[in-house]
């Protein structure tokens, strides 16, 4: 059983996902780390009733932050990761994006 709540944490919006969704239908999800891609396509599917043709995942690094602490040393620290989903509808299937 999938928990819709835990694996999508909501839309992307860019201009590129902006972009992909009015030409390719291809709609870009914030999801939870641990997420498979099996899972995205299962949350996709209760959540909005349309069934993905494609669902392609991938992890983004955080920002690497360099600090310095003192005059000589310096200390990188990096951001929070982050998981992206790009989910592929049929052309007759819409996503409200509220």
């Amino acid at each position: 059983m999938v928990d819709v709540e835990k694996i999508l944490l909501g839309f992307w919006l860019t201009e590129k996902s902006n972009f992909l969704t009015s030409s390719k239908n291809q709609y870009v999800f914030h999801v939870a780390i641990h997420a498979t891609r099996e899972q995205v396509r299962q949350a996709v599917c209760r959540e909005f009733g349309v069934s993905p043709v494609h669902v392609n995942v991938l992890r983004q690094k955080g920002k690497v932050r360099r600090m310095r602490v003192t005059r000589r040393h310096a200390v990188a620290i990096r951001g929070v990761c982050a998981k992206k989903a790009f989910v592929t509808l049929r052309a007759d299937d819409k996503i409200e994006i509220n």
